[in-house]
């Protein structure tokens, strides 16, 4: 796949190279981080981080640090991963653990209520929990070395192995779901089980997602990562690069990146996350890259992460980025993307962006378009400034000719400026992507 085959038409997006500055490292020698291998990281609605770790739980409110732990259950306290449990009144945070699972409450007062759910005492089916998932209709799902566990409105229920995927014995590393019915979980040699369940009927599950029948690049079928979007599209990573997907579809809809032909700092992607501007962050096994929709920014040691490996990445409410690594973590607030005005580029037979009515216009703009192979569609509003305020278009198109609006408001539906604005538009499809962008101007 070739990238990006039409150049930015009016300007181009670049990013802003990093300081030292914008890095802070926290680790067990400066603050009261209980360990340096932290596994997973959960920032909730006011900005309070919580940190899993190998030895307990730590949790930073921006200027206090409190740990976590238990003597008595020490493996308990081994998380390898969190999700909120946001039905309940106070701060409830599910942990999996190599001990079972952990429901951990933090009360308004600073105290504490630890309960431990273990095969002993419970029906899950193993100890060791790598993953933890709280789904919109308040079910709980483990994924463990012997499949999947869930605990759907006070009932368990078990998945093995050999029923999320094609192979067996394929240990469970990850698991997601998004605003519909569908768990994606990621295991290591059979690919992405999917589990079905609406919070109604009976729990069933889908032909799994491998490497002989999508568009994933693992020839081992290893999968990392999984995170699906708010409109259910899904990134995965994999030890061969990461994977887009934008149907529920087995065999269409995929979108592969890699490091020989993209740039990805490394093709072993551990974690994923979406940043506020509409920005993908991937956590590698040698480093961070920042995927804006048409190119990779990395960052390594050498910029400021204090390790290459990294765990988990969170974003958090002021949009700064946070990286769980084997040494402690890392909060980077630099800034993302800038412009920088560039002539005009050759155009494409297959594609252009053909024009917006009318120009200049007030209050609002019809953008029209042209597609001429199957292809993910993104069509991005931003200013003068490189800032992205509006998401126009982010949908699966086949070939033809379509149009969008845009009425001039931005992200919180404030009404935009006067001034010059970038319709800027990039079409992924199998077996090329290709991008452009348009100059626009709202007068008032």
């Amino acid at each position: 796949m070739k990238f990006c085959k039409i150049l930015l038409t009016w300007f181009i997006l670049t990013a802003i190279n990093a300081t030292a500055s914008d890095w802070t490292t926290y680790d067990s020698m400066k603050t009261a981080l209980i360990s340096n291998h932290v596994k997973s990281i959960y920032i909730d609605d006011q900005g309070v981080k919580w940190f899993a770790t190998a030895k307990g739980l730590c949790r930073f409110d921006g200027s206090q640090w409190k740990s976590f732990s238990n003597v008595l259950h020490p493996a308990s306290f081994n998380i390898n991963d969190l999700a909120p449990d946001k039905k309940q009144a106070i701060t409830t945070l599910w942990g999996a653990t190599e001990n079972g699972a952990l429901k951990f409450q933090y009360n308004a007062d600073g105290s504490t209520n630890q309960e431990y759910l273990t095969p002993d005492e419970t029906p899950i089916a193993a100890a060791h929990i790598s993953a933890v998932c709280l789904d919109k209709f308040d079910a709980l799902w483990f994924g463990h070395n012997s499949g999947v566990s869930g605990l759907v409105e006070s009932q368990w229920t078990q998945f093995p192995q050999e029923y999320l995927t094609w192979y067996p014995f394929s240990a469970v590393t990850c698991i997601a779901s998004g605003n519909d019915s569908v768990k994606y979980v990621g295991t290591l040699g059979g690919g992405v089980g999917r589990i079905i369940w609406e919070g109604v009927d009976a729990v069933t599950t889908a032909s799994p997602f491998d490497k002989d029948w999508t568009g994933m690049l693992s020839e081992n079928n290893n999968i990392f990562a999984i995170h699906v979007l708010d409109n259910n599209d899904q990134w995965f990573g994999s030890d061969a690069g990461c994977a887009f997907h934008d149907t529920t579809e087995t065999k269409g809809g995929w979108t592969h990146y890699n490091r020989e032909d993209y740039g990805l700092v490394c093709d072993t992607v551990l974690c994923i996350a979406e940043g506020k501007n509409k920005h993908m962050w991937f956590g590698t096994a040698r480093g961070v890259s920042r995927w804006n929709g048409w190119t990779f920014k990395n960052y390594t040691t050498a910029d400021g992460l204090v390790d290459n490996y990294i765990n988990d990445v969170a974003v958090d409410v002021d949009g700064s980025l946070w990286f769980a690594t084997n040494k402690g973590i890392s909060h980077f607030t630099g800034q993302n993307t800038a412009v920088s005005p560039s002539k005009p580029a050759a155009t494409n037979d297959n594609y252009r962006l053909l024009s917006n009515y009318p120009n200049p216009f007030n209050p609002s703009t019809t953008i029209s378009y042209q597609v001429t192979f199957p292809a993910h569609v993104r069509i991005d509003i931003y200013n003068v400034n490189g800032q992205l305020v509006q998401v126009l278009v982010d949908s699966r198109h086949t070939s033809g000719n379509y149009q969008a609006q845009w009425n001039g408001t931005l992200y919180n539906n404030r009404p935009a400026d006067s001034g010059v604005y970038y319709a800027r538009i990039t079409l992924a499809g199998k077996e090329q992507t290709l991008c452009g962008s348009h100059k626009m101007l709202l007068l008032k």
